[in-house]
């Protein structure tokens, strides 16, 4: 970059420094300082690391959407500096003055969504919803966690090719993928909240552990003459019980809640953080029971008239909504709340027999519409995009993911949503999940977590089955009434 830029000067003058491990009470030209020998090993428990300290500055946790390149790259003239020190100049007031968005330390580029670049990639995290909350933590994207996870992921997208080229590429992933975790194990350890430290190393150890076997596994698949499919379904199973592994990991990486929520909500409870709950849903009643009634696995075997379903609800992206779905659970809400419309390839509609009731007014809880919009700080309240003039943008948790949960609102009133809520059953495959523009309701409905567990069997949930239990699994220290 040369000087005669203006942008240049300023830009240097705020470059962040390149995050490293700064060691005290040693001697950092020893390399074999007992203190820090887990800069050679970094996959031992905490306890060992010693007196040694991070000492890196913060970093920006949000995503932004905007892209910006040196003037100096292109054309040099006077008024395109201008232009580009304008930009400049009101993305350095963004950073200092709103949390989360800050210039990238290695580029003019401000960090960018994930969710709107690679568009294969793009693709496969909109209509997952364990991708979705993988990228939906607050926690830095350039961590090198990040990195490995997209890399595992680009792996599982590759894994479509057709024949051995499907393999080829995914064999090229894996040799990415562990050079990423060998070199980022400690910044991954110093990112880690202190109490989880010991957790994540081990569980580092065991990611460890699943990226040689997921490479044996290609290796061997490369010059075999068994069935490719299986194999394939093999590999993909390893990777994505790796990617559990590493979203339990990010989990443990997020600092606390990261923004706060407007006083004039101080009365609606809140999720600030991740909870775990689960739903029995339960046939209808026949005259008679007999094998076209009941739930069947991915073989076509009957096995019974109940199923579980497992939801990982959001309270980083959507707190108040999520609060509120808990305060439901707890109230009992949803025990024996009916399935009371389905739209095939689309949605369920569950409502409560009863409405949930404020204990301060005694009247039915209305809650705000809420969305988080990727690369924003914190939720717009009380407009959908469409009301805010922000319909093409992408909400953080978008409802295009089969098995996505959103709260049901009136037409008239986008803030009077109360217990009723949807389950979305759009197909990964169709356009209105693919596409970039995304479904006619992303963003217009509030949307909270999604299911993780029992997806299978959606498809053959049907009008008038009824959710016969419900219950917290994890989560209760982050829920505030």
């Amino acid at each position: 970059m040369t000087m005669g830029c203006p942008c240049s000067l300023l830009f240097l003058s705020y470059q962040p420094k390149i995050p490293r491990l700064e060691k005290t009470s040693c001697n950092p030209s020893s390399s074999s300082c007992s203190k820090c020998k887990f800069m050679d090993n970094p996959i031992i428990l905490w306890s060992q690391v010693g007196n040694c300290v991070d000492k890196r500055p913060k970093r920006v946790l949000y995503r932004s959407q905007f892209w910006l390149k040196s003037c100096c790259s292109t054309d040099n003239s006077k008024s395109g500096c201008i232009v580009h020190l304008t930009l400049l100049l009101f993305s350095f007031i963004l950073s200092n003055t709103m949390p989360g968005i800050g210039i990238d330390k290695n580029s003019w580029q401000v960090q960018a969504s994930v969710i709107s670049d690679n568009t294969l990639l793009r693709r496969y995290i909109v209509t997952h919803g364990k991708a979705i909350l993988r990228y939906a933590l607050p926690i830095p994207i350039d961590e090198p966690i990040r990195g490995l996870q997209s890399t595992l992921e680009q792996l599982l997208i590759d894994l479509h090719s057709p024949g051995k080229s499907g393999i080829s590429l995914a064999w090229k992933d894996i040799q990415k993928a562990k050079p990423i975790l060998h070199r980022g194990e400690v910044e991954i350890l110093l990112d880690t909240r202190k109490e989880h430290r010991d957790e994540a190393a081990v569980a580092l150890g065991d990611v460890d552990q699943l990226l040689e076997s997921i490479q044996e596994k290609i290796k061997v698949t490369k010059n075999s003459k068994k069935a490719l499919k299986d194999m394939k379904n093999e590999i993909a199973q390893q990777t994505e019980s790796t990617l559990d592994k590493i979203a339990q990991l990010e989990e443990w990486m997020v600092q606390g809640f990261p923004y706060p929520i407007p006083h004039k909500y101080d009365s609606l409870p809140r999720l600030k953080g991740r909870a775990t709950v689960e739903m029995t849903v339960t046939k209808a009643n026949h005259p008679t029971v007999d094998s076209s009634s009941l739930f069947r696995d991915k073989n076509g075997s009957p096995i019974g008239n109940s199923i579980h379903l497992v939801a990982i609800l959001d309270g980083y992206s959507a707190p108040l909504t999520s609060g509120n779905f808990i305060q439901a659970l707890l109230n009992n809400i949803y025990q024996n709340a009916t399935i009371v419309h389905k739209e095939s390839g689309f949605y369920l509609f569950v409502q409560p027999k009863q409405l949930l009731i404020d204990s301060n007014t005694k009247k039915p809880r209305h809650i705000p519409m809420e969305v988080l919009v990727d690369g924003d700080p914190y939720p717009i309240w009380g407009k959908t995009l469409e009301t805010a003039d922000l319909a093409d943008l992408q909400p953080v948790l978008p409802m295009t993911a089969f098995g996505a949960l959103a709260m049901v609102h009136s037409s008239e009133d986008e803030n009077d949503a109360n217990s009723s809520f949807f389950i979305f059953t759009l197909d990964p495959r169709s356009e209105q999940a693919r596409n970039k523009g995304g479904n006619v309701l992303n963003g217009n409905v509030a949307t909270f977590g999604y299911i993780v567990e029992g997806l299978e069997y959606l498809l053959q949930i049907s009008p008038n089955d009824t959710i016969t239990h419900t219950r917290i699994l994890n989560g209760m220290d982050k829920w505030e009434p």
